[in-house]
């Protein structure tokens, strides 16, 4: 920022400390940035390390984007009384413009190590503790904050603020009665404790608090608007309506009320009265997302398309993540018959979210309406190497690869003299999904399996009976996340090694990825039925069992499995997780705490048993255990 004054800078009359901190903090005051940084560096000159100079020298560089050069300052600073706080934590807040977060919270700890009683420095190293993702620390020291000033009301307050915003909303609730014990017309506080029931699942609960509080606070605008929200997710429309419309009344230009009310009139059909309250959100918000989005969903709905095509764009243009709005605005302008400029919007949206399926399917729908059956094709085999059971992109793949190759869906032969084809022409992968496509149609056909075969292992050079390769390449395509070639390559195990046990454990590892827990059981059995004592069998077995919540049998399973590997943490942090699942949480506890003593560095047994803990009431003891798991 560019100084606002000149004369102040001149050569001071008196170089003494008092005169020249007045003279500074005027200067600092009035944004004369560039003035103190030349007083500042003269003083410097006479006074060389002097840490007042140094502390305003750190100010006026961290106002002119220069935080590396501050920090420098600043660090110089600590030994002026006066100043020693404010330029700590403009540290902190430098560091964490920063991205060094943990550097900053690590420079505040030091500090309260020096003065645990200082307000001011808790509240930074709180913020500072939550921004380095420590929420334990964080509460910690909230909670020490409530202990020097249990009957300050800002205290409990900092309690709530922190217990929210690191999710823990038991204590948030408990804070927040603290605080409205203290003052009961807080409606900020008495949100947060509706909000903190609701997150907790106590959602009527959460209902009936904002209720209360409104009855004696009735001009209470967000009250009102999160009492809707609230409502909102327990089905209760028509109240929410109400609630909404209260709000409304109250204050009319609410942005966040007018897109709550102008969704939930679009979401109970009916569109014409949605209208208005999105397009007034719209204009109190242009550059929100879900404003544009969602007055574009309505517009469509009622026929509007130019208008519908001109919110998705403003919103796909607002925020490139917003995948939806990208999806919709593709859809719309193929709908509208403008396919190039639909393929356009989904290929440029779809580089920048490649991961996103559903924009993979659109895209390859607008493919195949142009007339690039290729490309079609291409789009749905990448969909369907994240998601090889997704029968409708299956089904639409083989008639896009039929429609590229000019040849008759539905014929075996056809299949097959293509793959022929193509095999001969050195283009392995079409061939291979062609003898593939013949197998659909004819699954004993006694051509297009060893075809099969064989072009796979043309693909990956691969002798087609070796079973030890193809579980090797099986692996390697499952970490690569190309789960349909995992597949293949597996069934080529089978077709050598049909009960391969490691192959059926790997089969169900891909299935427990894809949430088939009752399947990836299934192989576990298999797996089992051929080797009794397979680790990775019984390791499958317990956990599906869990996911399926047999915890009894998931129990039984572990245990034997503790009996092959007595000192794997892993297993026995699965057997506490069945155990407390049973209501047998001591010994769940022993049993993490067994997992711990073998490996201290165990996330997930830290984490296990920091919800048991909690789940019993012991709060301190679960936030320590949740700490040691975050470091």
């Amino acid at each position: 920022m560019v100084g606002k004054g000149t004369s102040e800078a001149a050569t001071p009359k008196d170089t003494g400390a008092g005169p020249w901190r007045a003279r500074a903090k005027k200067l600092k005051d009035s944004e004369a940035y560039d003035e103190l940084l030349t007083f500042a560096r003269t003083r410097l000159e006479s006074v060389p390390k002097d840490p007042l100079a140094n502390a305003y020298l750190g100010y006026a560089l961290a106002a002119k984007g220069e935080p590396e050069e501050a920090l420098t300052s600043l660090a110089l600073a600590e030994g002026e009384p006066k100043e020693a706080l404010t330029a700590l934590l403009l540290r902190s807040r430098l560091l964490q413009e920063l991205g060094k977060d943990k550097e900053s919270a690590t420079l505040l700890d030091e500090a309260f190590r020096r003065s645990p009683n200082d307000t001011t420095l808790l509240l930074a190293l709180m913020k500072a503790h939550v921004a380095a993702d420590r929420p334990a620390d964080a509460l910690r020291l909230a909670h020490h904050l409530t202990q020097i000033n249990p009957d300050n009301v800002a205290s409990w307050r900092a309690l709530l603020e922190t217990a929210m915003s690191v999710g823990h909303y038991a204590e948030a609730v408990e804070a927040a009665g603290k605080v409205l014990a203290m003052d009961p017309d807080d409606g900020i506080v008495a949100r947060y404790q509706a909000l903190s029931l609701s997150k907790m699942g106590y959602l009527k609960d959460g209902i009936l608090a904002l209720q209360g509080h409104l009855e004696t606070h009735p001009n209470d605008r967000d009250g009102w608007h999160d009492l809707g929200i609230l409502q909102v997710q327990n089905n209760q429309n028509a109240e929410a309506l109400e609630s909404f419309g209260k709000s409304r009344e109250l204050d009319r230009s609410n942005p966040a009320t007018l897109l709550a009310l102008g969704t939930l009139l679009a979401k109970m059909d009916r569109p014409e009265e949605a209208l208005e309250p999105l397009t007034g959100a719209v204009k109190l918000r242009p550059e929100a997302v879900e404003t544009h989005f969602n007055l574009a969903q309505v517009q469509e709905r009622l026929g509007n398309l130019d208008a519908a095509l001109d919110e998705y764009s403003r919103a796909a243009a607002a925020s490139e993540s917003h995948v939806e709005s990208a999806i919709c605005l593709g859809t719309l302008l193929a709908k509208m018959g403008r396919l190039s400029e639909a393929r356009s919007q989904l290929e440029a949206a779809a580089d920048k979210n490649p991961h996103s399926l559903p924009l993979l399917f659109n895209l390859a729908c607008v493919y195949s309406a142009l007339g690039d059956h290729y490309r079609s094709y291409m789009a749905f085999k990448r969909l369907n190497h994240h998601e090889p059971f997704d029968n409708e992109a299956w089904v639409l793949r083989g008639k896009e690869l039929a429609q590229s190759l000019g040849i008759e869906e539905g014929s075996v032969l056809s299949w097959i003299t293509r793959g022929e084809d193509l095999y001969a022409r050195g283009s392995y992968v079409e061939a291979h999904e062609c003898f593939r496509r013949a197998l659909d149609l004819d699954p004993q056909n006694a051509v297009a399996r060893p075809r099969r075969a064989q072009t796979l292992a043309a693909v990956y050079n691969i002798p087609p009976d070796d079973g030890a390769a193809w579980y090797r390449v099986a692996r390697m395509l499952v970490e690569l996340r190309l789960l349909s070639d995992a597949m293949d390559a597996v069934s080529l195990l089978f077709t050598v090694r049909p009960q391969d046990p490691d192959g059926r454990v790997l089969v169900g590892r891909i299935l427990d990825s894809l949430t088939r827990s009752s399947a990836a059981l299934s192989q576990a059995d298999i797996c089992l039925k051929a080797d009794p004592k397979h680790t990775g069998g019984l390791a499958l077995k317990g956990e599906s069992l869990l996911k399926l919540g047999k915890y009894a049998e998931a129990l039984d399973t572990f245990e034997a499995l503790l009996k092959l590997t007595p000192d794997d943490p892993t297993v026995l942090t699965f057997k506490g997780m069945a155990l407390c699942q049973l209501k047998r949480g001591k010994e769940g506890l022993d049993a993490f705490d067994a997992a711990i003593a073998l490996d201290p560095r165990n996330r997930e047994a830290w984490y296990q048993k920091g919800l048991q803990l909690e789940s019993e009431g012991q709060y301190e003891s679960a936030l320590q255990a949740f700490s040691r798991g975050l470091q």
